[in-house]
């Protein structure tokens, strides 16, 4: 059984050095909770931004 990716915005502040950037991203995944666990996961290994300094402020299903 395969499973149906959705795409999700996400719009977040990231805090790191003192200061505060405010993004937004399409990401994908079957549900809100793994498409931000693999968001979490993938902005630490790629980016070094560790969980704790991500505010997620919106999530909607595209």
């Amino acid at each position: 059984m395969s499973t149906v990716q959705k795409s999700w915005f996400v719009k977040f502040i990231i805090k790191k050095g003192g200061q505060a950037k405010e993004l937004s991203l399409s990401i994908q995944g079957e549900s809100a909770a793994r498409a931000l666990n693999h968001f979490f996961d993938e902005q630490s290994e790629k980016h070094g931004i560790l969980r704790s300094d991500i505010n997620v402020t919106a999530l909607n299903i595209v």
